[in-house]
């Protein structure tokens, strides 16, 4: 999902009432399939904070976003240590363990049929009727934007979607160098960042009894 989404717009909105601050959206995409395609666009995102004389900087990411983000944080962190890093958010972002390829896209499908399904069969609690129309549009974006994305890329799509997931799969090497602090927000059930993975001696039913991880349910 591109940065000129929908729904994207509607989370950029939010972030910047609830910051009382400027908020960008911004989204890379290497102009050419190449190895490490997400540390080549974490620069380019690194450039456009740089260009902008940023001083204080927020960075989130979702899914693959994430992974750019943990690549992006590492760069200014080593590149322009003078801009400072508020924090780094983390939205059941990828690259925070290693998985195979094959079971990430099947667990992709398996996650979208899963969406779809909620959006049909909604819980009850306060608020239901905006975030169905929220998912809503989420998923209505993402399959826009993968056509328009299929038809940019025209030929070079199949390599350029094996190349990235590929990258997705593995774990991001600049984990341990992260400095600034880290707010990581999981789907209990996320089948493409699974918390049981991230945090070790971890299961679905007994997250709510951890001592670092705060479970919210409505």
């Amino acid at each position: 999902i591109t940065e000129q989404a929908k729904s994207i717009e509607i989370l950029s909105q939010t972030f910047a009432d609830y910051s009382h601050n400027t908020a960008y959206a911004v989204d890379t995409k290497a102009k050419s399939v190449v190895n490490d395609s997400l540390a080549k666009e974490a620069e380019a995102v690194r450039q456009f904070i740089q260009e902008r004389d940023l001083e204080n900087v927020t960075l989130v990411g979702n899914s693959l976003g994430g992974a750019r983000a943990i690549h992006l944080t590492a760069l200014l962190q080593e590149r322009n240590p003078n801009i400072n890093i508020d924090g780094l958010v983390l939205l059941d972002s990828l690259s925070l363990y290693d998985q195979t390829g094959t079971k990430l896209v099947v667990n992709y499908i398996r996650d979208m049929l899963n969406t779809q399904m909620a959006l049909r069969h909604p819980p009850q609690m306060e608020g239901i009727d905006q975030l169905a129309l929220q998912n809503s549009k989420y998923l209505k974006d993402g399959i826009v934007e993968t056509l328009k994305e299929v038809m940019r890329s025209n030929i070079r799509f199949p390599s350029r979607t094996i190349n990235e997931i590929k990258s997705m799969a593995k774990a991001n090497p600049h984990l341990g160098e992260i400095k600034a602090p880290i707010v990581m927000i999981q789907g209990t059930r996320d089948l493409l960042s699974d918390p049981t993975r991230i945090i070790p001696n971890q299961n679905p039913d007994a997250l709510q009894d951890s001592h670092y991880i705060e479970d919210i349910h409505e």
